[in-house]
């Protein structure tokens, strides 16, 4: 049922009225037959009356549609006309009974133009002593009053039913959010983790094998270097493994403790005190610049040339390797290029999809170039801060 044309109400929610309503109803005819006379008005009440107990098939009953205002002011019209054509208190109180039942279905403006049609037709048929008029016509403000107020109620029942309806259903929508977070938390855990464990080892163990291929040389010609060499292999894998397992325990080991242009000297140092390529640092304009980046920039970057540089020496076998650092007002870029093997083409693995991703983190863009006998090249901007 409607009110102003928005929501709608269960009949339910309305029986109390509806069952008041039959009552009176009952009473009016029940006593509107005592008196009656076999008339033509007689015919024409009991016909109109009975069209008004039709009519609450459209107003109360089936589907709800916008119609039931219409058709309850229609019922109140049938009601009047009946009244007028056998006026008295039986038809008063039947016309009562439609009052009540329309207020609880029109609007307020709907439901008070009927009370005052109703209140001056009564004046005019019903030839009664004023007391018996003004009784009735508190009796037609009460049913409206009576009306209005299940309305309200129903209204409000209503409501609630729809917020606690909203409510279940926005709870289903934040669990359902909360369980999607915490899939994509621990996917990023583990995409993390992965990315960590991939850059520490790979870094490592090619160091590692750098530093084994060195001592292999010298085994024969200086034994005690050789030694030396295997000593620092074992301390570095030391180092290696603390580091993994500071990663399982805390997370990501980030660089933000050294600026950016001294943990890409500490790259390219260890590179060099493993026996491995030649690596050239360029810094443009100058090693203080390209380091005023925020933390997460410059751990993103570490992790990057890190990367480039471990896959320069195991896939590409370079021999010599340039990365230049340059910053260009709030934008910093880092090139990494080596004379390695290159290839046609090249897969995004783990190494190649980490620095996307800690890159993208960051806001920046990365791009990579090869050929054969091109070696490769890794190309990166991102915002300073």
């Amino acid at each position: 049922m409607r009110v102003h044309g928005t929501g709608t109400r269960s009949v339910g929610d309305l029986w109390p009225l509806l069952a008041l309503r039959y009552l009176t109803i009952a009473c009016g005819v029940s006593v509107w037959l005592w008196e009656a006379e076999r008339t033509v008005a007689f015919a024409v009440s009991a016909l109109l009356f009975s069209l008004v107990l039709l009519l609450d098939l459209s107003v109360y009953g089936g589907v709800v549609t916008r119609r039931r205002s219409v058709w309850a002011f229609v019922q109140t019209g049938c009601a009047l006309v009946a009244l007028i054509a056998r006026p008295g208190v039986p038809a008063a109180l039947i016309l009562a009974a439609v009052l009540a039942g329309g207020a609880a279905t029109v609007s307020w403006p709907g439901a008070a133009a009927s009370l005052l049609i109703s209140g001056a037709v009564t004046a005019v048929h019903i030839a009664a002593p004023i007391g018996m008029l003004a009784a009735l016509l508190i009796l037609y403000v009460m049913a409206v009053a009576a009306g209005r107020f299940f309305a309200l109620r129903a209204e409000e029942s209503r409501r609630h039913k729809v917020t606690v309806e909203e409510l279940e259903k926005a709870q289903a929508r934040v669990a359902e959010y909360a369980e999607a977070t915490r899939e994509l938390s621990a996917a990023r855990e583990r995409q993390r983790l992965a990315e960590e464990l991939h850059d520490t080892l790979g870094h490592a163990l090619v160091g590692a094998l750098l530093q084994v291929q060195v001592a292999q040389r010298l085994l024969r010609a200086d034994a005690g270097e050789a030694e030396a060499r295997l000593a620092r292999v074992e301390r570095d894998l030391r180092g290696t493994l603390e580091k993994v397992r500071h990663a399982l325990r805390r997370g990501a080991e980030k660089r933000d403790s050294l600026p950016l242009h001294l943990a890409i000297e500490s790259l390219a140092a260890d590179f060099a005190a493993a026996g491995g390529p030649d690596v050239q640092l360029v810094f443009r304009p100058d090693a203080e610049s390209v380091s005023d980046v925020g933390p997460e920039v410059t751990d993103a970057l570490y992790r990057v040339v890190q990367e480039a540089l471990t896959n320069a020496v195991r896939h590409g076998k370079a021999t010599h390797i340039v990365v230049a650092v340059e910053a260009v007002g709030p934008r910093l870029f880092v090139r990494v290029s080596d004379n390695g093997a290159g290839a046609d083409q090249y897969t995004l693995g783990m190494g190649l999809s980490g620095m996307i991703g800690r890159v993208q983190a960051v806001g920046g863009t990365v791009r990579f170039e090869t050929a054969p006998r091109q070696g490769f090249t890794v190309e990166v901007g991102v915002r300073r801060r």
